[in-house]
């Protein structure tokens, strides 16, 4: 780029008028009229009010008084391109004008046009290159910017595809669980426990009278059982939102920290369960698609909703205790002369479950109540998600439940019926039940001789017997008094 006229601003410091003249009359050839100054001040000042493009400096006018030229702002700071003017007389005075960045010297006692040329080309050249720089830096900076633009794109592209992985590694471990593990809350522990960015969570739930929140118990490192929340009031058709705010509220202080809230909806208009979770990183807890796990969560509830309703007890396997006092009759009178398979009763074992410390439990309680048939309906099913086993069930009182199973299948409805009494959860069928939890309830499971008899004398037993009755404080029966917190 080669400038122009009028783009070019001269300014000339000379001490003889003569040679001022000759060199103004080679600018004004080229188009430019140079600004013209015999002192060093008025220079000073001009240039700091206008830098020229180009100063032309006698050797002569380096210094004057205190002014130095090279103490200049510009001249300093490299922003004024110099050129000296000499001659042969004054050429000793150079030595001064060296210190100074310059773009050439003018020897006035040779042709000067060429020289002023010279300088001219110089600075073409040097504002050129200058100027192409100037592009190349705009360029880059383009280029940086468009640079970033792509780096934060493909980074923002990666953290998507990042979140979207582990949203579909959490929702297919979440399907894959549904009807492997026995409960919606085992599932939840499994989930939540294998998330290595969640810290710790929660499980609230609807107690059987709907006054409280409960936590159910569960075993992994992850989850937290926290105290039980009451309510002020029933809640029947889900648990509504100022229950909601209130379990929000009261859990995040138990957490310490900020915490997400999962709503876990079935068949009621308001959300059957509460999830609450503490993350490692407040980033992952933003940007995670909770709503999709809230949502995998819900069909997986519903699920186990209709599959215990599936699995409810069903009447054409409960008999009377007459109806069994019979078959065991069939069974002891006819077992010697082979006809008991023409009765109906052949190859047949039979178990009982004592209750009689779930009982005595449930006499010495001072408050609250038991939800009787909701803990039958929940043993049975437990017992059939043990396996399929063919057997019939009779109960003579609520103190002890009777089983009639095939001779083949004893032992192993034996080992499953003591596996559902040893793990059950009796707690959850009390109104206060987790004030209960301490408390070691152990049904015992017996097999029973095949005879009325045998039966009858059984039942006798377990009434009569003179073991203690399980003993627990006063305190842990009783209501509480002080409520965790309450609306």
């Amino acid at each position: 780029m080669s400038l122009s006229r009028g783009e070019l601003s001269v300014a000339l410091l000379v001490a003889d008028l003569a040679d001022a003249k000759k060199i103004g009359q080679i600018f004004r050839d080229l188009g430019i009229i140079p600004h013209v100054y015999d002192d060093l001040g008025e220079f000073w000042s001009g240039a700091l009010e206008h830098t020229p493009t180009l100063a032309m400096v006698d050797v002569r006018m380096m210094s004057e008084g205190d002014l130095l030229l090279r103490n200049h702002p510009h001249i300093k700071a490299g922003e004024l391109p110099i050129a000296f003017i000499y001659s042969e007389r004054t050429k000793p005075l150079l030595n001064s004008a060296h210190s100074v960045f310059n773009f050439g010297l003018v020897n006035c006692n040779q042709a000067l046009g060429g020289q002023i040329k010279n300088i001219l080309r110089r600075i073409n050249r040097i504002n050129y290159l200058e100027n192409r720089l100037d592009e190349q830096k705009i360029k880059l900076e383009r280029s940086d910017a468009k640079l970033e633009r792509l780096m934060v794109s493909s980074g923002n592209l990666q953290e998507r595809e990042h979140y979207q992985q582990r949203l579909q590694e959490v929702s297919g471990t979440t399907i894959s669980l549904i009807g492997r593990e026995d409960s919606f809350a085992d599932l939840t522990d499994k989930v939540f426990g294998q998330m290595e960015e969640v810290v710790e969570f929660t499980l609230l739930e609807l107690s059987r009278s709907g006054q409280k929140l409960v936590s159910p118990q569960l075993t992994g490192d992850k989850y937290r059982s926290v105290p039980a929340l009451w309510l002020g009031e029933s809640y029947q058709n889900g648990i509504e939102l100022l229950g909601q705010n209130m379990a929000s509220q009261v859990v995040g202080d138990l957490m310490d920290g900020e915490v997400i809230s999962l709503a876990i909806h079935g068949t009621n208009s308001f959300a059957d369960r509460l999830i609450f979770l503490r993350t490692s990183s407040a980033t992952f807890m933003n940007k995670f698609d909770w709503s999709t796990v809230e949502t995998v969560l819900t069909s997986a509830n519903r699920y186990y909703q209709l599959r215990d309703k599936d699995l409810a007890p069903s009447s054409d396997r409960t008999i009377s205790p007459w109806h069994s006092l019979t078959l065991l009759d069939r069974y002891s009178l006819t077992a010697g002369d082979g006809s008991c398979e023409q009765e109906g009763v052949a190859s047949l074992a039979h178990l009982s479950v004592d209750l009689t410390d779930l009982i005595s439990i449930i006499d010495q309680q001072t408050g609250g109540k038991f939800y009787w048939a909701e803990f039958y309906q929940e043993l049975v099913r437990q017992l059939d998600k043990q396996g399929r086993f063919d057997y019939r069930i009779t109960c003579s009182g609520v103190w002890q439940l009777s089983f009639l199973v095939d001779q083949e299948e004893k032992e192993q409805f034996k080992g499953a019926l003591n596996q559902v009494v040893c793990s059950f959860s009796y707690w959850r069928f009390f109104e206060n039940g987790e004030q209960l939890l301490a408390c070691k309830i152990q049904p015992k499971v017996r097999e029973i001789p095949m005879s009325a008899k045998a039966y009858l004398k059984h039942l006798n037993m377990i009434l009569t017997q003179d073991e203690k009755p399980v003993q627990i404080k006063n305190s842990l029966l009783r209501s509480s008094s002080v409520p965790v917190a309450t609306l």
